[in-house]
């Protein structure tokens, strides 16, 4: 996996406020994903929970309001810790993201064992 830099990176997702005003953490929520997006990413992995849980959730929303948005997967650390460290799927939890994140990962196991191959050839 490769980190990217993005401009929103450090940007509160305005977990404070998603109770008293769903759309504006929404529309944050839009920003942030859209200016990774924009830098390349095409997963977001966050150190805060409220910031996962709202930039994944809140998809739901900012599709009702963007019609041209795409979904992409938002993990916490210590799901892609685990994931890391070998531990069972169901330890991953991944059933709890509205986005599966899935997909992309197996790609991405793909495209690093093909990579590996071709720079260490069979072995």
């Amino acid at each position: 996996a490769v980190s990217v830099e993005f401009p929103h990176q450090t940007e509160c997702c305005g977990a404070y406020l998603t109770v008293s005003q769903k759309s504006l953490v929404a529309d944050r929520s839009y920003e942030i994903i859209q200016s990774a997006r924009r830098a390349g990413a095409d997963i977001i992995l966050t150190s805060c929970p409220l910031c996962q849980f709202n930039l994944d959730d809140r998809q739901k929303e900012i599709k009702k309001t963007h019609l041209e948005f795409e979904e992409m997967p938002v993990l916490y650390f210590t799901q892609v810790l685990a994931l890391s460290l070998g531990l069972k799927r169901e330890a991953l939890r991944f059933d709890l993201n509205w986005v599966n994140p899935g997909p992309i990962l197996k790609a991405k196991v793909r495209s690093g064992k093909a990579r590996r191959k071709k720079a260490y050839g069979n072995s």
